[in-house]
């Protein structure tokens, strides 16, 4: 099968450099991702007690920083336990590292620790921990290995009857029914375990400290291993609470959600009618937790049926969605002029945007007789793109081939253009500012920007930088300085990638810095409601930026998506959604790839060559290859396979030096591959190494081979080609395999479109 070469010429691999805002100053051009900082794949070797060093590390912070928010019990707390010898301490903390409160001291054996029973006798008598009670036989029993439990039950329960054969489950629910407690032999097996004490009030500690509810301190653990990397932003933090009722109500919200998972319907219910009896929230930690718990309580309600008191504990918040679910209840119980009365104020003065699209979406809907809600109707009225089928598992990458096809430049946007520009446009209020969110090493975002402080504690300076990006000509400039000054920084905002400032860049260029400056103020406002649901693609054409969502069939529009479409139309920016239809085109662009690796697992190999070969109908229009550098020998039976030696890669590139320049050549192709899943699977896993992601739609010929052309007794490559006469002169050398691959494509479309042989079968691309 012959293909006419519309041009044959091989592609040399680029540097992975990003230069769109650097060029013309190589000094100050920011690292590519091949210089970024790589993990050691060495661990460091932690002393022997590590984990008192990192406790201790912790409570001199909670001393230092947060002796305001303590009680009586947690200077208690803190004093005893500096007055404990090194060896009881351990062991306290080495159960505090455990699961649950409630141990076996049979199975406490640490080197590092002398006399472990005499610890044990310590840390009673100061209150440490605490022999079992009657009231903890039932957690005991939950913790008491299948064997034992099985000896209790068989010795100490005569009445009932039970089988050897149970399992442990069944073993636990007879043994609550039937075992006496009180026995003395029960009594000797429970007086092994102990119960630590002072829990409540390290787990407050470690809010404190995280601001969430943790459960030790591993953190500490892979920052000293260097698994995780800790922020480097500041060093002198200002404490998370500014007081201790700001502080012990978060506290209390935070139990309260975590809890309320386990609850079932009395509770819930008990729960529902104590809200009286809540502690007042102080601080907007506090309020935005309440809020969630009453959404949280109420949703729960109504799963058990109580709708009523679901209603009574919206009622008792004036935030989204709470306020949503009770417009709706009361609705649909037939209180439709309150309802009514709850929409108009809504309208009047939302809390958030997400408020205000539901209130006049609904409004209209239900009292002015608007036959379809404002999500059917965009969905309705979207243009139609017309786009080849192969792109059914990527439609975002599908519609991008759309648009470039016709000559725009397009950018897969969605949040992270938006998440990237707002880190870099307000980066030292966010990180550098003394007073800024961020309360310890290990946050890498600050906390205001989740509970709405950000706008209020930096309104001016936010109000100052969004001027200068509406009226000043050398905002771009700055913001390249600032990119240049910390790139590569561990944020909790945006990642950094090499086509990021070419995107911000171009988006800075080709939209309205006044809608830009908008949508980041609506940012800071509330950065948790509003930094997700952009649209997929910036569609840039004649220097004017456009933002499409894309919507394949049976997609749906978020309310977060309509929430930005409408506030991007507000801002005066050009924003649409575009729906998919599927159609197979004849003239599809595909990339023809094959790999030669060291072994065929891609977790513990790595790729040796790669050859692609690029189509459009039946023309080659260009080829890639290289051989790689896999960091590893390669072995003889691979080398005896397919003739590539360790001489030959051992000046070869890395994998990350070409990844861009491979990346750039497979854009808006189909990637094809006999056994694609090897292939593709083996180069994703190459780029997700490399902190990237690569993703294309993806074709295989073996599965299609064996769907337009069966009864074979073998579909392999090699089969294939002596079947039908393709030349495959290298077998196992990455090009050979490409462009054999690539005929048997051809013989698939041709199945597909329907074509006869002679429209694609003219010239050999072997």
């Amino acid at each position: 099968m012959i293909l006419r070469r519309q041009k044959v010429k091989p592609l040399k691999p680029q540097s992975s450099n990003s230069r769109s805002l650097f060029e013309g100053n190589s000094n100050d051009a920011a690292p590519s991702i091949a210089e970024a900082p790589v993990k050691s794949q060495y661990r460091k070797n932690l002393p022997s007690r590590y984990y008192l060093d990192h406790f201790n590390e912790f409570l001199s912070v909670i001393r230092s920083r947060y002796s305001h928010t303590l009680t009586e019990s947690h200077d208690k707390f803190l004093t005893e336990f500096s007055k404990l010898s090194s060896e009881a301490q351990c062991l306290f903390v080495r159960m505090l590292n455990r699961q649950g409160e409630l141990f076996d001291t049979r199975k406490f054996n640490y080197a590092e620790i002398e006399d472990i029973p005499g610890q044990l006798i310590i840390l009673r008598k100061k209150g440490f921990i605490r022999p079992l009670e009657q009231q903890d036989a039932d957690q005991w029993l939950c913790g008491v290995k299948r064997m034992e439990l099985l000896f209790l039950v068989s010795t100490q329960c005569a009445s009932g009857s039970f089988s050897r054969s149970w399992p442990k489950t069944a073993l636990l629910e007879f043994a609550r029914i039937h075992l006496d407690t009180k026995h003395y032999s029960v009594l000797d097996m429970m007086s092994l375990f102990v119960v630590q004490q002072y829990t409540a009030e390290v787990g407050y500690f470690l809010f404190l400290y995280f601001g969430k509810l943790e459960q030790g301190l591993g953190k500490f653990t892979l920052r000293d291993l260097g698994v995780m990397r800790t922020g480097s932003f500041k060093k002198n933090f200002k404490p998370r609470f500014e007081s201790r009722d700001d502080a012990l109500s978060s506290w209390f919200y935070a139990q309260r959600l975590r809890d309320l998972e386990q609850l079932q319907l009395e509770a819930c219910q008990r729960e529902g009618r104590s809200i009286s009896e809540w502690l007042n929230p102080v601080g907007d930690q506090s309020v935005l937790m309440r809020n969630q718990l009453l959404f949280k309580l109420g949703e729960k309600l109504e799963k058990f049926g109580d709708v009523d008191l679901a209603i009574e504990v919206y009622s008792h918040s004036e935030a989204w969605p709470a306020t949503e679910r009770k417009v709706r209840l009361i609705y649909t119980k037939g209180e439709k002029e309150q309802a009514e009365q709850a929409l108009v104020k809504m309208i009047d003065d939302p809390s958030c945007d997400d408020e205000l699209l539901f209130a006049r979406d609904f409004f209209q809907r239900k009292y002015k007789k608007k036959r379809t809600s404002r999500i059917t109707d965009i969905l309705r009225e979207a243009r139609v793109l017309k786009v080849d089928e192969s792109f059914r598992d990527a439609p975002e990458q599908g519609a991008a081939a759309y648009y470039r096809d016709s000559g725009a430049r397009v950018f897969f946007a969605e949040n992270r253009i938006w998440k990237s520009l707002f880190g870099l446009v307000f980066w030292s209020l966010l990180f550098e500012n003394s007073d800024t969110g961020l309360h310890n090493d290990f946050e890498k975002r600050p906390s205001d920007l989740d509970d709405g402080r950000f706008y209020k504690r930096f309104s001016k300076e936010i109000e100052k930088t969004l001027t200068e990006l509406i009226q000043s000509d050398r905002f771009i400039t700055s913001l390249v300085e600032t990119a240049t000054r910390v790139y590569g920084t561990a944020n909790g905002v945006f990642r950094w990638r090499p086509t990021m400032l070419e995107e911000i860049q171009c988006l800075l260029s080709s939209a309205s810095k006044k809608g830009i400056a908008e949508i980041l103020r609506r940012m800071a406002k509330d950065y948790a409601s509003n930094h997700s649901g952009f649209p997929d693609l910036m569609v840039v054409r004649n220097d004017k930026a456009r933002f499409i969502e894309i919507k394949a069939e049976g997609d749906q529009l978020r309310r977060n998506q309509l929430k930005q479409i409408v506030a991007m139309e507000d801002a005066e920016l050009s924003v649409e959604v575009n729906r998919l239809e599927w159609i197979c085109d004849p003239n599809r662009l595909y990339v023809v790839v094959d790999i030669e690796t060291t072994g065929s697992r891609s977790a513990a190999n790595r790729i040796t060559e790669i050859a692609a070969v690029k189509m459009r109908g039946n023309e080659v229009i260009d080829e890639w290859q290289s051989l790689i550098q896999p960091g590893r020998s390669i072995p003889a039976n691979i080398t005896k396979l397919t003739g590539i030696t360790n001489p030959m890669v051992a000046d070869a590139p890395l994998f990350q030096e070409i990844a861009e320049s491979f990346e750039r050549f497979t854009e808006d192709c189909v990637f094809v591959a006999h056994n694609v899943r090897f292939d593709y699977g083996f180069i994703c896993d190459e780029y997700r190494r490399i902190e990237q992601t690569y993703r294309r739609p993806t074709l295989c010929t073996c599965v299609e081979m064996r769907k337009w052309y069966s009864g074979l007794r073998s579909y392999s490559l090699a089969n294939l080609c002596a079947e039908y006469e393709i030349p495959l002169t290298s077998h196992h050398r990455a090009m050979c395999d490409a462009k054999a691959a690539g005929e048997l494509l051809l013989m698939i479309n041709e199945k597909r479109l329907g074509l006869s042989a002679g429209n694609l079968s003219n010239h050999s691309l072997c």
